[in-house]
C-alpha cells in the first residue's frame, strides 16, 4: 500500500491512496499498522502546527511497514529567514508563504524525530529557497 499525504487542494500521485494533512488521523485511519509499503508527504509539515509535529510524525511511521520507505519535507525556518534577509526572498513572497503555511520546522528537527522513532535518514535534500525533502527507511 501506498499513500500521499497532501493538502486538500492538491492532487495526489496515482497508485497512492490520497490522505489529506488537515486531517491526518482520519486519513491515515485507513491504514492498519505497519500497512504502507511508502509514504510520500513532501510537503506536508507546513500544513501542521509546530507543537504536534512530532506526534504526526509518530502517526505517520506507525503506518510504514518494515523497511518501508517515507519522503517527508516542508520550508526550512532557518533557511526562510536566511533567505528573506538576504533578499533572496521579496518580502511579499515571504508574506504569502508565511499565509499559506500552518508552521514551519528545520530539516534537522524532523530528521532527528525521524531518527528517534527508528528510522534510517537515507537522504536529506533542499530545494528552491527554503524547501526541503527528507527519505528515509523503517529499520527492520
Amino acid at each position: 500500500m501506498k499513500a500521499h499525504i497532501l493538502k486538500p487542494t492538491e492532487s495526489h500521485i496515482e497508485g497512492y491512496a490520497r490522505v489529506d494533512v488537515t486531517e491526518l488521523t482520519a486519513g491515515l485511519s485507513q491504514f492498519v499498522d505497519s500497512e504502507c509499503d511508502q509514504i510520500f508527504a513532501n510537503d506536508a509539515l507546513d500544513a501542521i502546527p509546530g507543537d504536534k509535529m512530532y506526534e504526526a510524525i509518530k502517526q505517520i511511521v506507525a503506518k510504514l511497514r518494515l523497511r518501508g520507505s517515507v519522503v517527508v519535507g516542508g520550508t526550512d525556518i532557518l533557511m526562510f529567514c536566511k533567505n528573506v534577509v538576504s533578499g533572496e526572498i521579496a518580502v511579499n513572497e515571504a508574506s504569502n508563504i508565511i499565509s499559506a503555511t500552518e508552521s514551519m520546522n528545520t530539516a534537522t528537527d524532523v530528521a532527528q524525530a525521524l531518527t528517534i522513532l527508528g528510522l534510517t535518514i537515507n537522504s536529506v535534500t533542499h530545494t528552491g529557497v527554503a524547501h526541503y525533502e527528507i527519505k528515509a527507511t523503517r529499520n527492520g
